[in-house]
């Protein structure tokens, strides 16, 4: 298998605009980041578990897509798509531990398309 692409994690900005799609936050304590985390996994990585026995590929748990494990959608229809949602709660687990996970009940998806550029 090839190296795995260099990508940091999540960077403060990133998680900052998620925030700032507004709404009530509502932190997660440690067991309930990991059982979001376990039900993220057992959705998008249950292919790579299947052919490697591994919930997680290199460093990232965003590899499942970028090795193919899992299709994701890429490009102006990804974008369009992800505009499209209306959500009522975002999940925001971050992989580093730096940075609280919660629930963000929102109205509306944050706003990334400034860090596509």
């Amino acid at each position: 298998m090839n190296e795995a692409p260099s990508s940091p994690p999540m960077e403060p900005d990133q998680y900052t605009r998620i925030l700032d799609a507004g709404g009530t936050w509502l932190p997660l304590t440690q067991r309930q980041r990991w059982r979001a985390l376990q039900e993220w996994r057992s959705v998008f990585a249950a292919p790579l578990h299947k052919a490697t026995g591994k919930w997680k590929l290199h460093q990232f748990e965003w590899h499942v897509f970028s090795y193919k494990y899992t299709r994701a959608r890429g490009g102006a229809k990804a974008l369009a798509e992800y505009q499209a949602q209306r959500p009522s709660r975002i999940y925001l687990v971050p992989e580093d531990e730096d940075f609280e996970a919660g629930i963000l009940r929102a109205s509306r998806l944050p706003d990334f398309t400034g860090s596509l550029q």
